[in-house]
């Protein structure tokens, strides 16, 4: 048993060792591959059990590998649930009925299948590997003798070693490894009354036994939907700016494309829309997100969850949701070959959202669990303390309530979900990536086109003014713990194109003074750093995240360390040789092209007229004309006023007032 006061999750934490071996031999590399494909397998015959309401957890089951190092290997997962006695038990059995009737085709089948789509991805987008993958994965070869073959050498071996492989050698594996392992159960949480004694835990273990064959699972689908019939945009755009292809459609959704083989083999896409949460009522931003994660753990339409996921199982199409403050929409990607199934995941995302009573306790218990550790982590209450003092709590309350808690319903996760995601009045979908306009095209007039039209909306402002005098808020923590600082500045623009350049030239400067005089002069603070960006709404603005951590004792001097950091900043600038660093900084980070960047450009479409969308090449035009006086002249206008809010961790003896 494990308790700590401020940690607000009850849970139980399982894990089993895994032998280790050479995986640097063919016969290392072959078992490595094969506990992988048990993983993915046990990993399916959780979920099924989960969804045939075999399981009493309230999370969706997870089972993997991991290592610390070389010599210490485990396949571990975690699950929580209102008892975790009884899920403790059901989990185990479900391991149980694996270990006593084995794998059968069809499971070998859905893991390999997934395995070789992985495979082949790998391959495709080998040619796109960055340099800081590179780096990760000499770092992972290093600690844990991870592989670093050439991507062609890893997927043919790979791919034959694959050929081999059998229900009964998987069964035997598992069976093997789970009959030579000894389960270490471990119950988390913040307090003994919240998890299961040890004896309990023991018991509801040794009452786990296998059950009965598992039934065939729900039919599979062979598609996800009927294609509907194509639309004729209302408008076709080349725009010289990225050298992009926008199609506009009577619903008022655009659809603009550039292509790039920034990652080959991958085409990525981000639609947004303006509202959010800001046009539904006051509490919903606790809300909004964990709708999202209910209707997308419900399956579309008359598709279950399983059916899906099957479907899906060897596809790289995934998509994802959100309901931002002002805006609202969809993150996806996929190989050029599934990006039909992309465009048919969006499609149904919006036509044909449902909650259903297994997605909903996942997403309450997400929402109840973020109340709890608003209540008693700190770090947590100090996120809350900066959006109350900075915005207030009216709409800026960042976990839910207890009496929104207590009327949560499907319904509830539902219309917030609807409300801003059912339809489209002005989305902008961005597609990025290795593919042609002729095929976005396509199939934008399938299911883009034929998406229901909205009423026109837009985002409502619910910022209040930025603060003209120190706002300071204080969490106490006990005495054993660091003092932590989070400082926020924030101030209104003009002009965005200047701006957003000489802010990443500030913030390398600062961060890189902060690193020097704080942390490595005073020795005082593990970290120091800073975050200065911008957003276009609400209203133009930059902000400034400043943090530090420090033992109690060095509190004031790094505190007034930053305060002078600051001043200087704003009195005198920087350094000739500070800007200079900080230009070959930030030149590098415009140079390397990304698809990322390139998506946040289109959708900036939203905001900025073409001539001011951030591209690298006007960002690089932009850097050129930095200047010593530029940077200091932003420096005056964050940090020259004593308007801003300051969140303080600060250690005391008795951090709940008592004694």
């Amino acid at each position: 048993m494990v308790t700590d006061d401020e940690y607000g999750l009850s849970f139980i934490s399982l894990d089993f060792r895994i032998p280790t071996f050479d995986y640097t031999t063919v016969g290392g590399d072959r078992l490595l591959m094969l506990e992988s494909l048990v993983a993915t397998m046990v990993q399916n015959r959780l979920e099924d059990a989960f969804h045939r309401g075999e399981l009493t957890q309230v999370d969706l089951p997870h089972f993997g590998a991991f290592n610390h190092n070389q010599g210490l290997r485990y396949y571990g997962t975690n699950w929580q649930g209102e008892n975790l006695d009884a899920a403790s038990r059901d989990y185990v059995s479900v391991l149980q009925t694996v270990q006593r009737y084995g794998f059968n085709d069809d499971d070998v089948a859905r893991a390999t299948e997934a395995f070789a789509t992985s495979l082949e991805y790998q391959l495709d987008n080998a040619p796109s590997t960055r340099d800081v993958e590179f780096a990760q994965r000499y770092v992972s070869h290093f600690l844990s003798a991870a592989d670093i073959s050439a991507a062609q050498e890893r997927h043919d071996r790979l791919s034959a070693l694959l050929e081999g492989v059998t229900a009964e050698e998987l069964t035997d594996h598992f069976r093997w490894l789970m009959n030579r392992a000894g389960l270490i159960v471990l119950a988390v949480g913040p307090d003994a009354a919240s998890v299961p004694t040890p004896a309990a835990l023991e018991a509801a273990v040794d009452a786990a036994s296998p059950r009965s064959q598992p039934p065939p699972i729900e039919p599979e689908i062979d598609r996800l939907m009927e294609v509907p019939e194509p639309v004729s945009p209302v408008a076709t755009r080349t725009l010289a700016v990225l050298d992009a292809t926008e199609w506009e459609f009577a619903n008022g959704a655009r659809v603009v494309f550039v292509y790039s083989d920034i990652e080959e083999a991958t085409v990525n896409i981000r639609a947004r829309s303006l509202g959010g949460w800001s046009t539904l009522y006051p509490g919903a931003r606790a809300l909004a997100f964990r709708a999202v994660e209910a209707v997308f753990g419900s399956g579309f339409g008359d598709l279950s969850k399983l059916q899906m996921d099957r479907f899906l199982g060897e596809s790289t199409a995934s998509l994802g949701a959100v309901i931002n403050e002002r805006t609202e929409g969809f993150d996806g990607g996929a190989n050029p070959e599934d990006l039909e199934t992309l465009f048919q995941l969006l499609h149904l995302a919006v036509t044909a959202p449902r909650v259903d009573d297994l997605a909903f306790g996942q997403a309450f218990n997400s929402t109840a669990i973020r109340t709890s550790f608003a209540e008693v982590n700190p770090a947590w209450q100090a996120w809350v303390a900066y959006e109350h003092a900075r915005f207030g709590a009216e709409w800026h309350h960042p976990v839910a309530t207890q009496e929104q808690l207590a009327t949560l319903s499907p319904d509830t996760f539902l219309s917030y979900y609807q409300e801003r995601l059912s339809d489209v009045d002005d989305m902008m979908l961005a597609v990025v990536g290795d593919t042609s306009a002729e095929e976005v095209e396509r199939l934008a007039r399938h299911y883009i086109g034929t998406l229901p039209a909205g009423e026109a909306d837009t985002f409502v402002d619910r910022h209040r003014p930025a603060p003209t005098e120190l706002v300071r808020r204080e969490i106490p923590v006990t005495a054993d713990m660091t003092a932590v600082l989070e400082m926020y500045h924030d101030v209104g623009f003009s002009d965005y194109r200047s701006v957003r350049v000489n802010a990443r030239v500030l913030q390398s400067i600062l961060d890189d003074r902060l690193t020097r005089l704080v942390r490595q002069e005073l020795g005082a603070s593990y970290v120091a750093g800073v975050s200065i960006y911008t957003a276009l709404t609400p209203r133009p603005t930059i902000y400034s995240d400043l943090f530090f951590t420090v033992n109690a004792d060095g509190y004031a001097a790094a505190y007034d360390r930053v305060l002078w950091i600051l001043a200087d900043l704003v009195a005198n600038g920087p350094t000739a040789e500070e800007l200079e660093q900080a230009r070959t900084v930030v030149r590098a980070d415009y140079s390397v092209p990304s698809s990322g960047a390139l998506l946040s450009a289109l959708i900036n479409r939203l905001y900025l007229d073409d001539a001011n969308l951030p591209s690298s090449q006007n960002s690089l035009e932009e850097l050129d004309a930095v200047t010593l006086a530029s940077v200091k002249s932003l420096a005056g206008v964050l940090y020259d006023t004593e308007g801003r809010v300051e969140i303080v961790r600060v250690p005391t003896a008795n951090p709940d007032g008592s004694g």
